[in-house]
């Protein structure tokens, strides 16, 4: 067995935590942050006990502070929190979870020592850069330059980054004597043109050898900020928007007349308009900062308008009327293009095999070569993906709400202080010397187990459950269940319900007319495959010469005296006539019993159109059958297939739980919505799915989904509480495998068929078979309804 794992090598991601409306505190954070790896994209954020008002108002937050501090930690991926040491340490731990904390002193202390137990410092980074990039005499003026500045111009010292004065110290008695190094001082409160351009700045050496990548590829987020000098609370949010991945310049109101800030702004705009315009409209948002009034706002007019005249480029300014949320939820952050980035050194995938479900593997290394000594926990992370073959249907490959520690205890790993999960990743981390990751592959009912044991309740695998274990492994995985997809072939396996037994020419008459094929390579290649999945058998008929009926034997029961299964009696093999041997085949296991396995094929094919469709080629999904979920003093609820699925496209959106009932072609039946309520009541924003082969609901059941769905539509959220996907034969049986879902994607907008896809998808089942509006157009109806009564 072999699985597919996908390493994205990546820095520790930090946040700093600083004592709020102090600008020493968010400067010492800067000067830290400056020296390390990856250090400009960590973002730095004053701790309250309780969010202040003029911070609330200043930014928007309409959060409480708990969740502010837990989105924002969760979307920036942060590793380690480092805080200011005037800070309450246990206040510092309510917002941790379960990363590791360190104060400013005791990081700066390391960072000087070079003892530093997270990260790769600066000191690292120019010894590469010393090694790598001046090593010989260059043909051109590349220096490295770290600026320093005057301590009150914090604005500039925010944009360009300055160090730590006890790191720069270091480092100016490392390279005073280096041809290579400057150190300028620079006293303008604001000029980033004071810079060298042809440099190795703080930025350029916090982002050595790395890149930058988003999940959502399709947008890049640019704008300028309007600010005032001093103000502190924008200045921080410029940061952390720029630490989102944003391109950003801040844009002093108090400096518009100066000459070099019309060019900074004329040649922002034409870099917007080269790598990011279109042909139809250029349009550049503007972030008004809190501090901007009417007054300024005509002024900044004027001055943009200036500069695109200047430019001689058709732009025009988009004010934000609020500022990017990093603290909401994923729609609200996909909306504002809040999402964060990742920097990322390499991103490469590989099969590694499997050994009784452990697998060992060396991550990958880092693009350049560090100093390693024992003082080093952490050198660096890797996301770590997998994916697995089809035949290992029952592993979890998406893996969502669970804890470090409940990981740790799946894959059986011992040093806790290597895992971290999110709430979307996987991160392994890795030391100095020792790039070693092993673990036991996850299944998926440990991962359940878990899962469902946060949400209170108890799971316990069932008899349909294990025998749908069974039975994929005879079809040997979702791959060998694709050509239960068609209702030909779901007709020829009934045919063997009840124990019947269809001996071989008629098996090939049926076979021809239920196809309407008569290519016997199609027949020989259709009994092979039922042959092959262990769903059938192949034997030989014979009537007793007693009693006269008929009885199936397998090839190794044939002797020359042979005992009848009816009244078991003796009597001899027809050797003298072989034309009295019928062969024959008969179902095996469950196959031969009736309405057993019937259930299950809607499962597998539900299964098959999730990995096909929903996942799509490199998403993970994580499956179980067949499972009943316990809760003391509730009742018992039975789930015939869950799905844990994560998509490739959106990827920050994390898992998506389907829920589904599966039918073949049963009606549901009033228990069966009953039994999806309370499910849906208990874990709220999964998705309701209801499968059948039937190519219609009747009435019965359309009024009963309609119920489900007004129970499920409250709010103004982006979704329902949970969504209900309604999926028939003609999805789960398409004529060609990749139309099923056709007729759906062509009603959505192109942004839907990478974020939101699941429950878009959901909603336009529903208007197709209840012939009720979408969850979108319900959500439409009421705005124009506000905006008629607003009037």
């Amino acid at each position: 067995m072999y699985v597919g794992i996908n390493q994205r090598v990546a820095p520790i991601k930090f946040c700093f935590l600083t004592r709020p409306n102090s600008k020493k505190s968010f400067d010492s954070a800067v000067g830290l942050s400056c020296a390390l790896w990856g250090g400009f994209y960590s973002p730095i954020i004053p701790l309250y006990k309780n969010l202040s008002e003029s911070f609330i108002n200043g930014l928007g937050i309409s959060v409480p502070t708990e969740t502010y501090y837990y989105n924002t930690l969760d979307n920036y991926n942060v590793d380690v929190i480092v805080y200011d040491d005037t800070l309450s340490e246990e206040l510092v731990k309510e917002i941790s979870d379960d990363r590791n904390i360190i104060s400013f002193t005791q990081f700066k202390d390391k960072l000087i020592r070079g003892h530093s137990s997270n990260g790769i410092d600066i000191f690292q980074l120019l010894e590469c850069l010393n090694e790598n990039e001046f090593k010989y005499v260059r043909n051109d003026s590349l220096k490295i330059s770290l600026p320093t500045f005057n301590k009150n111009a914090l604005l500039i010292r925010t944009t360009i980054g300055a160090l730590n004065e006890d790191i720069h110290k270091k480092i100016n008695e490392r390279f005073k004597d280096s041809k290579f190094y400057e150190n300028p001082r620079i006293k303008q409160n604001y000029k980033p043109s004071e810079t060298r351009l042809n440099a190795y700045g703080p930025y350029e050496i916090s982002m050595y050898k790395l890149s930058i990548g988003r999940e959502q590829g399709w947008y890049r987020a640019s704008a300028i900020y309007v600010i005032k000098n001093n103000d502190l609370i924008d200045i921080q949010n410029f940061w952390n928007l720029r630490a989102l991945g944003w391109n950003l310049i801040p844009l002093p109101i108090e400096e518009l007349s100066q000459e070099y800030i019309i060019k900074l702004t004329c040649d922002f705009i034409e870099w917007y308009v080269r790598n990011e315009g279109s042909t139809v409209m250029n349009i550049l948002n503007v972030i008004p900062g809190i501090g901007i009034n009417s007054k300024d706002a005509k002024k900044l007019n004027a001055f943009l308008n200036t500069c695109a005249d200047k430019s001689k480029l058709k732009v025009q300014f988009a004010n934000y009327n609020w500022k990017p949320r990093y603290w909401e939820d994923y729609q609200t952050l996909d909306a504002d293009k809040a999402v964060s980035c990742f920097q990322y050194s390499s991103n490469e995938y590989d099969q590694h095999e499997v050994d009784h479900d452990y697998i060992r593997f060396e991550a990958n290394d880092l693009p350049f070569k560090i100093e390693n000594h024992g003082f080093r926990d952490t050198f660096y992370k890797v996301e770590i993906e997998m994916s697995f073959n089809d035949d290992s249907f029952l592993k979890a490959g998406a893996i969502s709400d669970i804890t470090t520690a409940d990981w740790n205890s799946i894959v059986g790993t011992y040093d806790r202080k290597k895992w971290r999960l999110t709430s979307k990743k996987v991160f392994h981390y890795v030391r100095s010397g020792d790039r070693r990751i092993q673990f036991q592959i996850p299944s998926a009912k440990d991962f359940y187990t878990e899962f469902f044991k946060h949400k209170g309740k108890t799971l316990e695998i069932h008899s349909n459950g294990k025998l749908a274990e069974e039975v994929i492994k005879n079809l040997g995985g979702l791959r060998g269940a694709y050509f239960l997809g068609k209702i030909e072939t779901f007709e020829i396996i009934s045919l063997f319900e009840n124990g019947k037994v269809i001996e071989h020419q008629p098996l090939i008459g049926t076979i021809k007319r239920t196809f309407k094929n008569n290519n016997n390579g199609h027949v020989e290649s259709l009994i092979y495959t039922l042959l092959d999945d262990k769903i059938i058998e192949l034997g030989a008929q014979l009537k007793c010469t007693v009693c006269h009926q008929k009885s199936f034997f397998l090839p190794n029961q044939l002797q020359n005296t042979m005992t009848c299964n009816v009244c078991r009696r003796s009597f001899e093999l027809p050797s003298y006539n072989p034309n009295e041997i019928k062969w024959a085949y008969r179902g095996i296991g469950p196959f031969s019993r009736n309405n057993k396995v019937g259930g299950l094929m809607t499962v597998f094919l539900c299964l098959n159109l999730f990995k096909r469709e929903l996942a799509d080629m490199f998403g993970a999904l994580t499956p179980l059958a067949g499972f009943e979920l316990k809760q003391e003093g509730k009742e018992k609820l039975e789930v015939d297939l869950a799905t844990l699925i994560k998509r490739s496209v959106g990827n920050d959106q994390g898992a998506e739980l389907l829920l589904c009932e599966c039918k073949t072609f049963n009606d549901f039946e009033q228990e069966d919505f009953n039994r999806m309520k309370m499910l849906g009541d208990d874990i709220p924003g999964s998705t309701l799915v209801f499968a059948t082969l039937k190519d219609k609901l009747t009435k019965f059941e359309k009024d009963q989904l309609k119920l489900l769905v007004d129970h499920y539509r409250k709010g103004n959220d982006h979704r329902p509480i949970n969504s209900i996907m309604i999926l028939t034969r003609k999805e789960l049986m398409p004529s060609e495998v990749y139309d099923a879902l056709n007729e759906y994607e062509s009603q959505m907008h192109a942004y839907h068929r990478n974020e939101g896809f699941i429950s878009n998808l959901s909603e336009l089942t529903l208007k197709k078979h209840l012939k009720i509006k979408t969850w979108g157009e319900v959500l439409s109806d009421k705005w124009e309804e506000h905006i008629k009564k607003s009037k």
